[in-house]
């Protein structure tokens, strides 16, 4: 930073002046406090623990108390009971804290205990403002009355009592004060709150409970010359923050034992600055910003830092050392003004220095369209010869034809990072060298032509869009770049050069002009290494003044920023190729990539309306049938209901058990009825909707679909409840922390065995996160969810690694099946499967059973359990309902 020692007088202290005013303004409104209240927190958190008075005892209303309360005694007898018995023990002061300003039948037996005491009551106000006193039978033996009204801070802590309110003292103050028999706070100004000095956790006071102290299980010794504080004591009751106890919190009653214990220890808190805010205290603001700033404005930036931070910590350090002396500083606002002084110093430098950064952007106005690391040129200045081409082709002036290639380099940040940033940009350098010699190869194979100088100088960007070039090669990103071909003889031709280029990056051989003086081969190795590792993608966009041609699709263009799209969207249609890395753009890709957008904004509308429409059945069961067990439906069409109403319909497929014939189970399978489009395959949704991240939600709408009807079966059919109810489960859905605990729920809200519900998942979507998903399942198992593994022998998983799986079942793939006809080494591997399966403790499903022949050897395999079309094509739950009440046998 530049010394700043030709700033004029007045503005030296401009920045101190704003820093106090943003302070103050902030203090006026607020914002502050919420800091402050965080300050206040870490002070006593900092500070610890210290000890309660020694004279403060609590009785608390406990949940015996009350349960006592309610089958035997009024409150009015436990209470005089409870004076009976502390009065042999003579206590300084008992506070009551509980209202009693509604009469009772036992108000004279409480009167009379009260005078073998001295009592403390409370007062108290309505919402309305009436105010809530002792009945007069009781008033007339307190000794002191006073008030119970506290105040929570935003964050919930309890940090002040109103001293005094409308002219009552508080209860704590009261009795204090009748205690030390002398006046308390007499000095406090106005309605100047009571801080008050957390000792610590209220579970170091003395707390007895009040039928332990009535039954004589506690010495009375423990209340003699003491002040007992009775009060309700059960968690969540009046429950109050404080400093050191937030879970669980404290209560009301310790509001007051704090109050007294600061009274007689003579060690409550005092606010500094309260009363004169907008007094000395801001005077002081001013003051001290100003100095800061006219003295910081001439020192370095780091200066500046080291001395704010250096005021900064003593400036806690004060705070600190006051509060250990009961007082109470304004701890955020002195910090932040030194914070925000500090900054608009700052900000008058960096304004001072805005001539010279306007006079650098001059100077650096024509690297902006050329890469720092490779001399190539970048982003913009690709877009605008771009657009000259384009602009060249629309007057019908230019080349009847050119192209835009997009290159995707995957892996192209794979680099040593023991490296550094040079070796990157060197490789970066060699792949921008690469497409050039592919480009010089297939276009002008003899070099003569001349080609675009990495960084030629310009006047103007007009200058740079006027001037025709071969070809320009651009990088608009770490693994990106882009390629415009100015001129095409023909449009097989844009092939010919994606193939070159494709050829030439993946042969990776760094010439010596390329390598910096004093590169070792090392560094060459290390580069070709890299290049090799990287596979290109390319997407090619053709423009032209017509697209009358026959061999490649050619589009007629109008915007630069359009065709370097399509050529991305072709670059990405190269990824999913398997022979080719290239691909040529259509209107077909375009369209593809537009009915993938709208089928994924119809479906994710779909999930939100089923999930809306299946919250709100759920809800109007709850309201009908409150009690969640035993599970009723409302009628036996709710689960028809429930699916009727959504886009979405789920089929059952019957699962035998094959040495029975009859149906142990029904796998549940999810369609989608489009309203416009009909029927939609899950082939095209379930895929989008595991991109997308809309599975989660569809496949809790299917859970619990499946779960409503498999309760419905079990309600209904006395064999219904033997019915297992198969689940498949995204991989997706296996990310899902809460998983567990949300299938349980439903499996109790439904009063399902967790025995009738089995979940699927593929190989493939447990080998995605091998070690979460197995965790998720062993949790599942260990909640007796059975477990399943799909199209099992497909996937990744052995027959070795079988046993460390906590699955149930496996499901062998139906194209084991399918092979059978033909190849009866596939029925040798089925019944390994199903003997191996079988000694680990699993059961096997074969699935795709389309003939009897089948159905009949896998039952001499003793195959537990199959499912086919041969047995039964899914159906709709009315279809499924009517199949399982003829309860067939096959």
């Amino acid at each position: 930073m530049n010394h700043l020692t030709s700033t004029p007088g007045w503005q030296r202290w401009v920045g101190g002046t704003l820093a106090a005013l943003i302070v103050i303004g902030l203090e006026g409104v607020g914002m502050i406090d919420q800091l402050e209240q965080l300050a206040y927190r870490g002070l006593f958190q900092l500070r610890g623990e210290e000890r309660w008075h020694s004279q403060v005892v609590i009785v608390g209303i406990d949940e015996t108390t009350l349960k006592n309360q309610q089958n035997s005694k009024s409150s009015r007898q436990l209470y005089a009971a409870l004076l009976q018995s502390l009065a042999p023990s003579q206590p300084r002061m008992v506070i009551l804290d509980i209202l009693m300003h509604d009469r009772s039948p036992d108000d004279p037996q409480l009167a009379q205990a009260m005078g073998q005491v001295p009592v403390a009551l409370p007062v108290a106000w309505d919402r309305q403002g009436n105010q809530k006193q002792p009945v007069p039978e009781l008033a007339a033996e307190a000794v002191v009355m006073g008030h119970v009204v506290s105040r929570q801070d935003a964050d919930g802590l309890t940090r002040t009592v109103a001293f005094q309110s409308r002219q009552i003292p508080a209860l704590g103050v009261a009795v204090a004060h009748e205690v030390m028999n002398q006046p308390v706070g007499l000095d406090r100004q106005g309605s100047e709150p009571l801080w008050i000095n957390w000792p610590g956790s209220v579970k170091h006071l003395p707390q007895y409970g009040l039928l332990d102290v009535i039954e004589g299980r506690v010495p009375m010794e423990n209340f003699r010359n003491k002040i007992v504080i009775v009060g309700a004591n059960v968690t969540g009751f009046n429950p109050v923050l404080t400093p050191f106890d937030v879970n669980p919190p404290a209560n009301g009653i310790h509001v007051h034992a704090a109050v007294i214990s600061n009274l007689l220890s003579q060690n409550g808190l005092e606010r500094v600055g309260t009363s004169w805010n907008w007094g000395g205290i801001h005077w002081l603001y001013f003051g001290g910003a100003i100095a800061l700033s006219a003295t910081v404005v001439f020192w370095s930036f780091r200066k500046q830092v080291i001395v704010v931070v250096g005021l900064g910590g003593v400036w806690l350090g004060v705070c600190y050392v006051a509060f250990r002396f009961y007082y109470l500083l304004p701890v955020v606002s002195p910090l932040m003004l030194l914070g925000l002084t500090l900054l608009l110093v700052t900000l008058q430098d960096r304004l001072k220095m805005k001539a010279i950064l306007v006079e650098r952007e001059k100077q650096l106005f024509e690297s902006a369209f050329y890469d720092s690391a490779t001399g190539l040129p970048n982003y913009a200045l690709f877009m605008e010869r771009l657009e000259g081409a384009l602009s060249r082709t629309r007057q019908q002036a230019g080349p009847p034809l050119f192209a835009v290639f997009f290159i995707y380099l995957d892996r192209s940040k794979v680099v040593n990072p023991d490296s550094g940033h040079r070796l990157s940009n060197e490789l970066q350098v060699a792949i921008g060298d690469r497409i050039e010699e592919a480009l010089r190869e297939a276009i002008s194979p003899d070099s003569s032509r001349p080609l675009l100088s990495p960084s030629p100088q310009f006047s103007s960007l007009s200058e740079i869009a006027s001037k025709g070039t071969e070809f320009t090669i651009a990088r608009l990103d770490t693994d990106t770049f882009a390629v415009l071909v100015n001129t095409l003889f023909y449009p097989r031709q844009a092939i010919d050069i994606a193939q070159t280029i494709d050829r030439t990056l993946s042969h990776a051989c760094i010439s010596d002009r390329l390598l910096p003086p004093g590169d070792s081969d090392e560094t060459r190795s290390l580069l070709e290494e890299n290049l090799s590792a990287m596979t290109a993608f390319i997407g090619v966009a053709l423009s032209a003044v017509n697209s009358d041609f026959d061999q490649v699709s050619v589009n007629i263009y109008s915007q630069a920023e359009s065709m370097l799209r399509d050529a991305e969207i072709a670059m990405y249609q190269a990824k999913v190729k398997e022979s080719h890395h290239y691909a040529v753009f259509d209107q077909n890709l375009h369209n593809a990539e537009v009915q993938k957008l709208e089928l994924e904004l119809d479906l994710r509308r779909a999930i939100n309306r089923s999930r809306k429409q299946q919250e709100n059945l759920s809800a109007s069961m709850r309201k009908s049938h409150p009690t969640p067990t035993p599970f009723t439906y409302p009628s036996e069409q709710w689960g028809l209901e429930l699916e009727m109403q959504s886009d979405f319909r789920l089929y059952y497929q019957p699962i035998v058990a094959l040495d029975t014939g009859r149906i142990s189970g029904f796998e549940a399978l999810v369609r989608w009825y489009h309203p416009t489009r009909g029927m939609v395959s899950p082939v095209d949704f379930i895929p989008l909707a595991e991109e997308t991240g809309l599975i989660m939600d569809l496949g809790d709408w299917i859970l619990q679909t499946a779960c409503y009807q498999l309760r419905e079966w079990q309600s209904k059919f006395p064999h219904g409840l033997e019915v297992t109810m198969v689940v498949n489960l995204s991989s997706l859905q296996l990310h899902n922390p809460h998983l567990v605990s949300q299938i349980q729920q439903l499996l109790d809200e439904m009063n399902l065995d967790n025995r009738y519900l089995k979940l699927e998942i593929t190989e493939s979507g447990l080998m995605e996160n091998e070690e979460i998903a197995l965790d998720l399942l062993r949790t599942m198992r260990e909640a007796g969810i059975q477990l399943s593994i799909d199209d099992f022998g497909t996937g990744y998983s052995s027959l070795a690694r079988l046993h460390n799986l906590p699955v149930n079942t496996l499901k062998i793939d139906k194209s084991f099946l399918q092979r059978t006809t033909f190849d009866h080494e596939s029925w040798e591997i089925i019944e390994t499967i199903i003997i191996l399966a079988h000694k680990l403790g699993l059961t096997v499903v074969a699935e795709g059973i389309e003939t009897g022949d089948q159905f009949e050897l896998l039952q001499r395999l003793n195959c537990d359990y199959g499912q086919g079309y041969w047995l039964s094509r899914p159906m709709d739950a009315s279809g499924a309902t009517a199949l399982l009440a003829k309860n067939p046998q096959w």
